[in-house]
């Protein structure tokens, strides 16, 4: 009985001892299947925190390369604006500048123009009373431009309007330029200037005008009234209207306002007229025409002055006006040669003007 009993026990504790090992191997497992099972889910959990962050980091180094393209793409487009803008600025510029150039030959080609060429004078007291006959002697010889006195400070604008305009229209029509010219006293500035105005504004009624307009400045030759006179013009006539004045020879008169009117009008036109000396031939006057063409640059201190000779046709004969226009070609006469007045003038001298 007692060894049913121990056999009993020794059988109960081998099966406790392996019932007890089982269950342990059984908490094993299962500790490790919890164990596997969380190993998992935090390997799951790790792989999907480093693809998120993976992702990101993509995203980020696209949004970076975006900013970063993005940024050179302004930059090159603000660099080219940049250009484009310098580039039309200097277009601009360089426009201006060319305008400036411009607006200055021009003024030089009207001055060119209006005086160059060979010249007649005609005052208010000798119109010609056939203009066909005035018109064919001046081509017979040569002659493009007519000098022709509209008024003076005590007419009208136009003293003679219906001889002006027929004047104008044939002249015109056979390619002879008209100058228009006033005699001012510069008494009343004002009037004497608009006179001016208004003749270089002039239309007729066949729709002619005047080429251009000269001022006889040698009365009131003061500083004040030729300037002030000077400056009522100016402010009236557009900028590039060549302004022509008619002045003294030095060898008659050197007291004048020579370096204004040098400095403030285009073309000066000297009445280099001898007839008032004395026992004179060929060689005083081309000496008494040199010496005022030298002087009329030294006293207006202006070496590439327009000059205009306007040569002697009262009182003279054809050896003194031959040298005349030998003195002016010598000495850089460089805006044209005339002669006063027509009504005086000899055929032969005008033969020798068409040929200078």
């Amino acid at each position: 009985m007692l060894t049913c009993l121990q056999r009993e026990l020794s059988w109960y504790k081998v099966n406790s001892m392996v019932i007890g090992r089982s269950l342990f191997s059984i908490d094993l497992l299962r500790n490790r299947r919890l164990s596997v099972t969380k190993s998992l889910q935090k390997s799951k959990s790790t792989g999907f925190t480093r693809n998120f962050a993976r992702a990101f980091i993509h995203c980020a180094a696209f949004l970076l390369l975006f900013i970063i393209f993005s940024i050179q793409n302004v930059y090159a487009f603000a660099e080219t604006r940049t250009q484009d803008v310098i580039k039309v600025t200097r277009q601009n510029i360089e426009n201006r500048h060319n305008l400036e150039i411009s607006a200055e030959d021009l003024k030089a080609q009207n001055i060119k123009n209006i005086s160059s060429g060979k010249g007649t004078w005609v005052n208010l007291w000798n119109y010609p009373q056939d203009t066909q006959k005035f018109i064919s002697r001046l081509k017979k010889f040569g002659i493009d431009t007519v000098y022709l006195q509209v008024n003076r400070s005590n007419t009208p604008v136009l003293k003679l309007q219906t001889e002006v305009d027929k004047i104008l229209k044939d002249a015109h029509a056979n390619n002879i330029k008209v100058i228009g010219w006033s005699y001012c006293y510069l008494k009343d500035i004002t009037s004497d200037a608009r006179k001016f105005v208004n003749v270089a504004n002039y239309v007729s009624p066949d729709g002619e005008s005047f080429d251009g307009m000269a001022a006889d400045i040698e009365e009131n030759t003061s500083l004040w009234a030729v300037r002030a006179y000077t400056k009522n013009i100016k402010r009236d006539l557009p900028k590039d209207y060549p302004l022509i004045a008619i002045v003294y020879s030095p060898q008659i008169k050197q007291d004048y306002p020579w370096e204004y009117v040098a400095n403030n009008w285009d073309v000066l036109m000297p009445m280099t007229y001898w007839h008032g000396l004395k026992n004179r031939n060929h060689e005083t006057v081309y000496n008494f025409v040199r010496d005022s063409i030298t002087d009329l640059r030294r006293l207006s201190k202006k070496d590439n002055l327009n000059i205009h000779l306007i040569t002697d046709g009262d009182r003279t004969n054809n050896d003194e006006v031959a040298a005349s226009l030998k003195a002016a070609k010598d000495n850089g006469v460089n805006a044209g040669i005339s002669i006063y007045p027509e009504h005086l003038a000899s055929d032969e001298m005008l033969k020798k003007l068409g040929v200078y």
